[in-house]
C-alpha cells in the first residue's frame, strides 16, 4: 500500500493525539486505516474506531476496512451486530458511534481513533472525545521492535 510522505509523518507521528486535517480525497480514511492495523501489531491490543454515526460506520467505515484487509489479504471476522472486526492474529477493532456519547462505555482499547468528529456540535464532540480517551486504559506491553503491518510510501 503506498501512502504520500504526509500520509506516512502521520502514521509514523509519536504524539499523544495526533490529527491528520486535509481536504477531499487527500487520504484520510487510510491513514486511519493504517493507523488502527499498524496498533492492533502490539500483542493483546484492541482499538476503537469511532464515527459520528451507526449508519455512516456501516455504510462507510466497515466496508473500507472490509475492502483493505481483503486487498491486502488480511484474513479477518466481521460481528456485524456488535460492529466488531476481528483481525486474524491480531486482536478486535471495537467500532462505536459518536451521536450518543453516554454510550461510549464498557470496555477498554489501547488506542483509539475518530473520523469525522468535526461534523458533531461543539458540544457533542467535546463530550463524544472525553467519553472516547476514557476507554484508552489498556494496558499493554510496548515493543519498539515490533513490525507495522503496512508502512513507508
Amino acid at each position: 500500500m503506498k501512502l504520500t510522505v504526509p500520509q506516512t509523518e502521520f502514521t509514523q507521528s509519536q504524539e499523544k493525539y495526533p490529527l491528520f486535517l486535509a481536504g477531499f480525497g487527500s487520504g484520510k480514511s487510510i491513514c486511519l486505516a493504517v493507523n488502527v492495523l499498524n496498533d492492533l501489531t502490539y500483542p493483546g491490543a484492541k482499538v476503537g474506531v469511532y464515527a459520528p454515526t451507526y449508519d455512516l460506520l456501516s455504510l462507510i467505515t466497515i466496508p473500507y476496512f472490509e475492502e483493505m484487509l481483503s486487498e491486502n489479504d488480511i484474513p479477518y471476522k466481521l460481528n456485524k451486530n456488535d460492529k466488531i472486526l476481528k483481525i486474524e492474529g491480531y486482536n478486535d477493532v471495537i467500532m462505536r458511534s459518536l451521536d450518543n456519547p453516554a454510550r461510549i462505555v464498557g470496555y477498554q482499547v489501547f488506542r483509539s481513533h475518530i473520523d469525522e468528529l468535526d461534523t458533531l456540535s461543539k458540544d457533542k464532540a467535546k463530550a463524544a472525545w472525553n467519553k472516547v480517551i476514557a476507554r484508552n486504559r489498556q494496558k499493554i506491553r510496548l515493543c519498539p521492535d515490533r513490525l507495522n503491518i503496512i508502512s513507508g510510501h
